[in-house]
């Protein structure tokens, strides 16, 4: 859903890119599998060809109870409401989770929506151990779901590749991850706002108890996800309560050490605190009282809705007065993506900040790929002025709204002033890669290689061609049609300058390559996924990383591999930042700050600036 927000700048998203199959006949042919509940009944869909296998797919599989009621802000439950010795209908999705509050309490989803899906090669049985692919989907852990309108519909890798996918729900916004000492307080582990990631651990514990009766391999599983959906996989490999679930791990622009996405349990309590006043449940003598009143509210209340986003913004650009709905003190992404996991100090919640664990020693060590986009700032740039109230790309502004620390404002002015930059929105763009994605690839990878776990880094380097190349080249979530093989081809016909055939063979190098490391933890495997051999033989051996080499292999159509520089080159030839950016944001001061307070003279200025020349452009 997130992507289809991008997408729709170039064709509507609705319907048109879910991948065209022809449902076989189904009654006493349809698949049928046993699981703990009982027997779910799912569907065949595809064509049989000599490349392709038809694919079962079982549908809207609860994996815990819905977290409604007094469930609502406790971690997920046990689902215990068999439906043996009946079968269950498999053969439509789940409601999402709750989202996108457009305006009026008219928003997607449902409360009740932990519910996950199965892909498997037609005919796959219990025993046959193939490996498991578990995806997270991305979306600021404020939107998206496990099937993002066809972009994570797992048929079109399970009939090339032959493995078994997994994609689920899970809540998100308010009702993912609020954070209180009341709510810390009646829980028997004392974990609190993290409720979002525990749905996806019990998504997991799910897949170890019921995955081989649909012919996979539960000692075979590969975590894996995209922007919120990776700093979860982060999440998942220093969680302990995780350790054991999954056995290899790929974070497509995730995140270890940002604290806007792994949140300080004292500034997320001070910011839900002002938050669950604003929503009109202040602090009482009695905490079961505002936790009364909290899960009493409207779903669409623990969401923020389109129309308060741009209520809030546009009084920031016409020097309004600042709406009281706007917090105090709030992640600076307010209000955009307020939210993420919050640091409880417990085993079943997050202990600490997840590099800091790494740095410990304290992870899963399984085999990882980890990489982002080359320019994975590049719609961000163009947004951030709203979060202040500007109109136009100001970087110095950028580095007041995010740094604290005079001295840190300093140093990333001076790190980000080669002149080769055309424009400070392009600044910014980097700016945002870096913080965020690239420099936390390169720590992740350093300490993967430190403790001797296979680690493979990469940048995604696709020359999209035409206008989306020009105006923001490989941006985040980019990647996602060419890993599923879903959509490329539609963009392929978009391209003006490209062509089908390019897009498409971009879709084999990174199905291929993601199809090998689920099969056998590596790039390339002695013996091809299968529909592999041809493809990923052209593209290069991708060595490891490690702390002398420091390669990645820079993933496009003519993929090479390149490695991790100390200075940063200039912009266009900067694929990857190098220590100097990195080492900095290593140690640089990103607490939060009074959004109220420091965003005040910053949004009068820029309003004013933006009044006073559309004036001079009336006068003449």
């Amino acid at each position: 859903m997130r992507f289809c927000a991008v997408a729709a700048l170039l064709t509507p998203c609705l319907g048109l890119f879910s991948p065209q199959v022809d449902p076989a006949d189904e009654g006493l042919f349809a698949p049928k599998v046993d699981t703990e509940m009982g027997k779910i009944e799912g569907k065949t869909k595809g064509k049989v060809d000599l490349l392709k296998k038809s694919v079962d797919e079982f549908l809207g599989i609860p994996f815990a109870a819905p977290p409604v009621g007094d469930l609502r802000f406790k971690p997920p439950q046990p689902f215990n409401d068999s439906w043996a010795p009946k079968t269950r209908n498999a053969k439509s999705l789940g409601h999402m989770c709750t989202q996108i509050d457009v305006v009026a309490n008219l928003h997607l989803g449902s409360e009740d929506c932990l519910y996950l899906n199965v892909f498997r090669p037609a005919g796959t049985k219990a025993g046959d151990d193939l490996p498991v692919f578990v995806w997270i989907y991305g979306g600021g852990y404020f939107i998206g779901d496990g099937h993002e309108f066809g972009m994570y519909d797992g048929q079109t890798l399970v009939s090339k590749h032959e493995y078994v996918i997994v994609t689920f729900n899970y809540r998100l916004s308010g009702l993912g991850f609020m954070a209180l000492p009341e709510l810390q307080s009646e829980d028997p582990d004392g974990t609190v706002g993290n409720y979002g990631v525990q749905d996806q651990r019990a998504a997991l514990q799910w897949v170890q108890r019921n995955i081989k009766n649909f012919g996979g391999n539960p000692g075979k599983v590969t975590l894996a996800g995209e922007s919120a959906g990776a700093f979860s996989v982060t999440y998942h490999t220093v969680a302990p309560a995780s350790r054991g679930l999954f056995h290899a791990a790929i974070m497509e622009s995730g995140t270890s050490h940002n604290n806007m996405f792994f949140q300080n349990k004292t500034q997320a309590f001070e910011f839900y605190d002002e938050w669950a006043t604003i929503l009109g449940c202040p602090k009482h003598e009695i905490a079961a009282d505002r936790l009364h009143c909290l899960r009493n509210l409207k779903q669409a209340d623990l969401v923020i809705s389109f129309a308060q986003m741009a209520k809030d913004i546009i009084a920031r650009i016409t020097g309004g007065s600042l709406p009281q709905d706007i917090p105090d003190f709030a992640s600076p992404l307010w209000p955009l993506m307020p939210f993420g996991p919050c640091i409880d100090g417990t085993d079943v919640g997050l202990p600490d900040v997840p590099y800091t664990l790494m740095e410990k020693g304290e992870f899963a060590k399984v085999p990882l790929i980890v990489g982002a986009n080359k320019d994975g700032g590049g719609y961000f740039g163009m947004a951030l002025p709203l979060l202040w109230g500007g109109l136009e790309s100001d970087f110095k502004k950028t580095t007041e709204w995010f740094l604290p620390v005079q001295q840190d404002r300093d140093t990333a002015m001076e790190l980000y002033s080669d002149s080769s930059f055309p424009s400070d929105r392009h600044r910014m763009n980097r700016f945002i890669r870096d913080v965020i994605f690239q420099c936390s690839d390169r720590d992740v990878a350093t300490v993967w290689a430190s403790h001797g776990v296979p680690v493979y880094l990469y940048v995604f380097s696709f020359d999209f061609t035409g206008l989306v190349q020009n105006k923001i080249g490989d941006a985040h979530a980019f990647e996602l049609p060419f890993v599923w093989d879903n959509w490329d081809k539609i963009f392929g016909t978009l391209s003006l300058q490209g062509s089908k055939k390019s897009y498409q063979h971009m879709a084999d190098i990174m199905g291929c390559t993601w199809a090998s490391f689920i099969t056998c933890q590596a790039p390339k495997c002695d013996k091809p996924p299968p529909n592999c051999k041809s493809t990923l033989k052209d593209v290069p051996a991708w060595p490891q990383f490690d702390g002398d080499n420091r390669y990645y292999m820079s993933l496009s159509g003519h993929s090479q591999i390149s490695s991790v520089q100390s200075a940063t080159p200039i912009y266009q030839s900067d694929e990857f930042p190098g220590d100097d950016r990195c080492d900095f944001f290593e140690t640089a001061n990103l607490d939060w700050q009074n959004i109220r307070e420091s965003s005040a003279p910053m949004w009068l200025n820029s309003s004013r600036a933006y009044m006073a020349s559309l004036s001079s452009q009336a006068m003449v």
